[in-house]
């Protein structure tokens, strides 16, 4: 899968290069998902972005790009039923920003799974 994921931590950045061992082709931008820089996720797969990032026009925006899958880091505990849902045309994914190393893990697992869906 073709991936872009905004504002994420070094040591998250490290974890992904180890985890990924080359599967998805992943862009990092630094700075959080906005107006500006969402040009990047054009022709992408999945965007993985902040959850304060995402409305309605950005989605809009992103479905435009072709982006099919949309991971949301949120800093608080979800919810089991808001775990995996739709949201405006993007099968979306809201995972915790956490300090434990499974940030990193949880979004590989994640598009490993939609990238096997999606072949069959």
């Amino acid at each position: 899968m073709k991936v872009i994921i905004y504002n994420i931590s070094q040591d998250t950045k490290k974890s992904l290069a180890l985890l990924n061992r080359k599967k998805h082709k992943i862009t990092i931008i630094t700075d959080p998902l906005k107006d500006n820089n969402m040009h990047f996720s054009d022709e992408k797969d999945a965007v993985i972005c902040d959850e304060t990032s995402i409305s309605p026009s950005i989605v809009g925006k992103l479905n435009s790009f072709g982006v099919k899958y949309l991971i949301l880091r949120s800093m608080k505990q979800l919810p089991l039923q808001l775990a995996n849902s739709e949201y405006h045309g993007l099968k979306c994914s809201k995972i915790e920003i956490d300090d434990s190393g499974s940030e990193a893990f949880q979004m590989i697992k994640i598009l490993d799974a939609w990238q096997a869906e999606s072949m069959t």
